[in-house]
């Protein structure tokens, strides 16, 4: 099978991007997973399809490398920028339909910003807590972000934790007053 794609990064994240509004590409969870391994496959944080969409400029489809579906804002950010290139959205204002629900998004100022859904799960776990944004995130909150060893910490957090999912984004958050 021949895959047309271009390749996103937003914030250390990246992505494979699919056009489907030309073309209809169906993947499977093994394909997912081999494309987005960064040994033998592109390499990617979760693959992006961009579909056509009736009740707004386009659709995006979000896989996570293992091909579950959610939510990803590093990634929307990327497929609103395609879309904007390709022709299939506005440049000052998107909406589009993602895994969550609509979304509007804006460009300016060469950044692009995503309204997000208000958060729809909390779970206080001891200090920290699990959200749902769309997606999981783990969030922790720090004194000192420079001291993190993040390794050691990711580590604790997938072994000590026995969450739903078994992908979830980490965050470690410093509060400034």
């Amino acid at each position: 099978m021949e895959i047309h794609f271009e390749k996103y990064q937003a914030l250390g994240n990246n992505f494979i991007l699919i056009n489907q509004f030309e073309r209809n590409i169906q993947l499977n969870n093994e394909t997912i997973s081999f494309l987005c391994d960064r040994n033998v496959g592109i390499g990617a944080d979760g693959i992006i399809i961009i579909k056509k969409c009736l009740k707004a400029d386009f659709e995006i489809v979000f896989h996570n490398p293992d091909g579950t579906k959610s939510l990803c804002g590093n990634g929307s950010r990327c497929a609103v920028d395609f879309a904007i290139k390709k022709g299939f959205s506005r440049k000052n204002k998107s909406f589009f339909l993602a895994y969550d629900g609509y979304h509007y998004a804006t460009y300016k100022n060469d950044k692009i910003s995503i309204k997000m859904n208000n958060v729809s799960e909390i779970k206080k776990i001891n200090d920290d807590y699990l959200i749902n944004t769309g997606a999981s995130h783990y969030v922790q909150i720090v004194k000192n972000l420079k001291k993190i060893n993040i390794y050691k910490e990711v580590n604790n957090i997938k072994l000590n934790n026995d969450f739903n999912s078994k992908e979830f984004n980490i965050n470690y958050v410093k509060i400034v007053v």
